[in-house]
């Protein structure tokens, strides 16, 4: 059985319409946070809801968000001359990594194609919680659709008051009684799969040529331009509003209690990426139930 979280809006909402995604719940989320009196309880609550990065390394996502918010309060100010004049204002960053190049695996050009809204309120309600005023997604070069879409999707945003100056404000809503700022930019990859390794990806960002850093410092203490930064999976991002939204525990109520959350099959089955179920069902079931099993009637060789 099909466990939908992330992709709850695949095929019901037209990505080009933020409407239609605010018609089914999109920003109450962002709202939500931006009006908590403790950031902290929900930097613990995305701790408690056991989400770890969908990007492979699997650290707590929570935990990173902390870190952060920790190495942000110790920034100097002014920034360093190494900071680019435009980004200057930002005591951190926001890095959505969407240069998804392992093999089989087209998930998150789906999240961002179907549903770019939800990528964004995630790095926005992250940014919020870390002070950062600017953003990037880091976009698979031949991912053109999706960079259509996740473009327009900015340009919308930022027209609705959910991107750029004032956010929120701009917007309609009282939720802020603050200015908070806070935009992103696409930069396209040219086919180095290094650059999907975070550090390959800053150098990639600042201009240079990408390969990974020395750690630690670690990214959260000194990334994008030595600043503290936040890098997340598309996935991850994804599924912010819904915890920030609905809480922990319903978040936990997905898989199991040591992997919560859900996953997408991928390789030669008849449903990829595009089927969502949750951890902790046996192999078998997880290949005929939400993969509909082995394409063209193959054998499975090994799981």
């Amino acid at each position: 059985m099909q466990t939908k979280l992330v992709t709850s809006n695949l095929g019901i909402v037209n990505p080009a319409s933020i409407d239609d995604y605010i018609a089914r719940g999109g920003y109450r989320a962002l709202e939500k946070i931006t009006r908590a009196d403790n950031l902290l309880e929900f930097v613990e609550g995305l701790k408690s809801s056991g989400l770890i990065g969908r990007g492979g390394a699997a650290f707590p996502t929570g935990l990173k968000r902390e870190f952060a918010m920790q190495a942000e309060l110790n920034q100097p100010w002014p920034a360093p001359a190494n900071v680019p004049a435009p980004y200057r204002r930002s005591s951190a960053f926001v890095i959505c990594n969407a240069d998804e190049s392992e093999t089989g695996t087209f998930k998150d050009r789906l999240l961002l194609e179907g549903d770019p809204f939800r990528i964004l309120e995630g790095m926005t309600i992250t940014a919020f919680l870390t002070c950062a005023t600017n953003g990037f997604i880091y976009l698979r070069g031949e991912y053109t659709r999706a960079h259509e879409r996740i473009a327009r999707a900015i340009e919308i945003a930022r027209a609705r008051g959910y991107l750029g100056e004032r956010i929120l404000r701009d917007a309609g809503s009282t939720a802020l009684t603050t200015s908070f700022d806070f935009d992103i930019e696409i930069r396209r990859g040219a086919g180095a799969y290094i650059c999907g390794e975070e550090t390959a990806l800053f150098e990639s960002i600042e201009g240079k040529r990408g390969e990974p850093r020395v750690k630690p410092p670690f990214p959260t203490d000194a990334g994008l331009f030595q600043r503290p930064t936040v890098i997340n999976n598309v996935e991850t991002f994804a599924n912010i509003p819904f915890i920030a939204l609905e809480g922990a525990d319903a978040y936990r109520k997905f898989g199991t209690a040591k992997s919560p959350g859900t996953f997408a099959p991928a390789g030669k089955c008849k449903n990829r990426a595009r089927m969502k179920s949750k951890w902790g069902c046996p192999c078998a079931a997880r290949l005929m139930n939400s993969a509909a099993g082995c394409a063209r009637g193959e054998l499975c060789k090994r799981f």
